[in-house]
């Protein structure tokens, strides 16, 4: 038998129709047999002929992550796209200050390469980290602003 998932709409054939519930292959929601009453009490018919569908709904999840979808352009949001600048900072600096150090310490200026690999790593940590910080505050100040707009209504 045909049955479509209530929670992610999709189509998917169940053989056994003797089972009260049903696992949803592709979301793993358990659903209700809507033919378990009929299929205790009727002889097992065709293939073709069980057939269910099981109306689609959209749930409060699926209206968010709808919403998230909407909104998710890079300066929609602003404190997720601080966070990945912040990373992608701390990535670039953290290898251009190595390698400057180690070709400083190769040209004969070890004292000098020493001092822009220790420095260096230590402000291109307190930079990105900042910048991470700083994303993270945008987000959750966003968070707070949802959950008030909310309340309000």
């Amino acid at each position: 038998m045909k049955v479509r998932c209530k929670v992610c709409g999709k189509v998917f054939d169940v053989d056994d129709s003797y089972n009260k519930t049903i696992y949803c292959p592709f979301c793993a929601s358990n659903l209700h047999n809507p033919n378990y009453a009929e299929a205790t009490k009727q002889p097992v018919a065709s293939q073709s002929a069980r057939v269910a569908e099981i109306p689609v709904q959209p749930s409060k999840v699926q209206e968010k992550e709808t919403q998230k979808k909407k909104k998710e352009g890079f300066f929609d949001n602003p404190g997720s796209t601080l966070q990945l600048l912040g990373e992608i900072t701390f990535v670039l600096g953290f290898l251009a200050v190595i390698i400057s150090g180690i070709v400083l310490m190769i040209a004969d200026d070890a004292f000098t390469g020493l001092i822009i690999l220790v420095a260096g790593i230590f402000g291109i940590f307190l930079v990105s980290f900042s910048i991470i910080g700083f994303g993270r505050l945008v987000e959750n100040s966003d968070k707070i602003t949802k959950r008030l707009t909310k309340k309000d209504n």
